[in-house]
């Protein structure tokens, strides 16, 4: 598939940013414009939010470039349909809500909650290993 539309789960971000290996080479898989990136405010505000943890030692202005570096490597979408899908994390709605008004392909997720859904109509969640073995 050519360019797929993908929506990153906070797992995968945090991962990729902070640690590499496989979640970072989904990432990069965007910079380098092999996928396009589709988030909503809610997914911006909730890695906002991890980052921020004091484990984490980031400061504000870090936090808010990183911010910013997702911003401009992605299409922000305005989520008009509230669904009740991922019924073990409510929380995790925000990324199908997302794949659905930005028409995504997948949702790449280290999640088991929205691997465990597996689909929503054509939308796939799948690991970042199984994005990368797909997009080569």
């Amino acid at each position: 598939m050519k360019n797929p539309k993908i929506v990153i789960d906070t797992n995968v971000f945090i991962s990729g940013i902070l640690f590499g290996g496989k979640p970072r080479n989904v990432i990069q898989s965007v910079v380098e414009g092999r996928a396009n990136l589709y988030i909503s405010t809610e997914i911006l505000d909730e890695i906002e939010a991890v980052l921020l943890r004091p484990k984490f030692k980031l400061s504000k202005t870090v936090v808010r470039n990183i911010l910013h570096e997702i911003e401009e490597i992605s299409s922000i979408v305005e989520i008009s349909n509230r669904l009740k899908v991922v019924k073990s994390d409510k929380a995790d709605d925000k990324f199908i809500e997302c794949a659905v008004a930005g028409k995504a392909n997948f949702i790449v997720s280290g999640d088991i909650d929205l691997l465990s859904i597996a689909k929503y109509k054509k939308i796939e969640i799948i690991s970042p290993n199984e994005f990368l073995s797909k997009n080569k």
